[in-house]
């Protein structure tokens, strides 16, 4: 996936191109972004830059297209198209719009640091409450002979199961609520 730190960079090494007097095609056309993933997406695009297509129809190479193989669109790299190609066809100062995208994709990755910092120990709750348990009935049944006996009975292998089973579900959950989405 394309991560918006990425975008943002590229962002601000085309702002600071068009601030230093180069058009938006020219911007476009020579800085490669440096993640990997975004450069390989904007290859079709610096290609339809090169064929004389118009900026605003060069990054339309930025959308997925239906006919082609599918590819996950990145909301941080479509929010970048739709820059570009408004600059593209309305013009304006398109070095301070890149900059405020720039700046508000800085904040989509504080957000999510945040978010995973505030969550760490919900996720670390969710390791032990899962962890410990297992690790419990692992120690239970190495030392003690009752436990052995009622494991090897079809009543506490059922429970056992059960249990194992409402682990993994409160494990998924846990999970689930502490994901951090970007």
């Amino acid at each position: 996936t394309i991560s918006p730190g990425a975008v943002a960079e590229w962002c601000d090494a085309l702002a600071r191109s068009l601030r230093a007097g180069t058009t938006l095609r020219s911007a476009l056309i020579s800085i490669e972004p440096t993640d990997p993933v975004l450069a390989d997406r904007f290859q079709d695009v610096r290609q339809a830059l090169g064929r004389g297509a118009t900026v605003s129809t060069a990054v339309i190479g930025l959308h997925p297209d239906a006919t082609t193989r599918p590819r996950r669109q990145s909301p941080h790299l479509a929010l970048a198209a739709a820059v570009l190609a408004t600059s593209g066809s309305i013009g304006g100062p398109t070095a301070a719009s890149l900059d405020r995208l720039a700046g508000a994709l800085r904040l989509r990755v504080a957000d999510g640091q945040e978010r995973s910092a505030h969550s760490a120990q919900a996720r670390l709750s969710a390791h032990v409450m899962t962890v410990v348990p297992l690790a419990l009935l692992a120690m239970l049944a190495v030392t003690d002979s009752d436990v052995r006996a009622v494991l090897s009975q079809r009543t506490g292998v059922v429970v056992v199961s059960i249990g194992l089973a409402l682990n993994l579900a409160g494990w998924w959950w846990m999970r689930c609520i502490v994901t951090v989405r970007t």
